[in-house]
């Protein structure tokens, strides 16, 4: 075999090796980001119950006035926020309320999740976890209900569970007599994010 035959094959070699890394890359960020992006605002539509809203203070024990007025606000804003997006929306009064919403109205659950430290303390924090979501009874995996020997499959079995379809998250710290209302419009910043993808 010549130095030039030698050559040639090493070249086409290169090319196929070459070829395969291509197609064996991952997708890149920006693609992966709008492809996650795109399940997450399907996930959220159609739901015939519209949108359910609670704000709920965890723990119960270090909610304050300002926090109250906090969840208002955050209330008000997703309630106009689902008339413009043309959606139902029911502002529930208390957690079970919420709960039993969703399940009986088969809608989707948006709720406020606020954990405070303790605004007696000269210096406060605010922890605000905003997400959409439902629980159900029996989550399973339909991709592993559909799979040989699903009875030997944990993703398989009927688990009770909540689902998150979507989730922002906003901290902030600072003197407790302005923390609250700070933090107001970052909350209705997220909100109009949810909400956008109605759109």
């Amino acid at each position: 075999m010549t130095g030039r035959h030698v050559m040639r094959i090493a070249f086409v070699m290169g090319l196929v090796l070459a070829a395969s890394a291509a197609q064996a890359q991952p997708r890149p960020p920006e693609a992966e980001m709008k492809r996650a992006a795109e399940e997450m605002s399907r996930a959220v539509k159609g739901w015939p119950g519209g949108i359910a809203f609670a704000c709920v203070v965890v723990p119960a024990d270090l909610d304050a006035p300002d926090i109250r007025q906090l969840c208002a606000r955050a209330g008000a804003s997703a309630s106009a926020l689902a008339g413009q997006a043309k959606q139902k929306f029911f502002a529930a009064p208390d957690t079970p309320t919420f709960l039993r919403h969703i399940a009986t109205d088969r809608a989707l659950g948006l709720s406020v999740v606020i954990s405070p430290s303790d605004f007696a303390a000269p210096v406060a924090a605010l922890v605000i976890r905003i997400k959409a979501s439902r629980e159900y009874p029996d989550v399973v995996s339909a991709s592993a209900r559909a799979a040989p020997n699903p009875a030997q499959n944990p993703l398989a079995q009927p688990r009770f569970g909540e689902v998150v379809f979507w989730e922002e998250l906003v901290v902030g710290s600072g003197p407790p007599a302005q923390l609250a209302a700070a933090m107001v419009p970052q909350v209705e910043t997220k909100l109009k994010q949810f909400f956008a993808q109605f759109r």
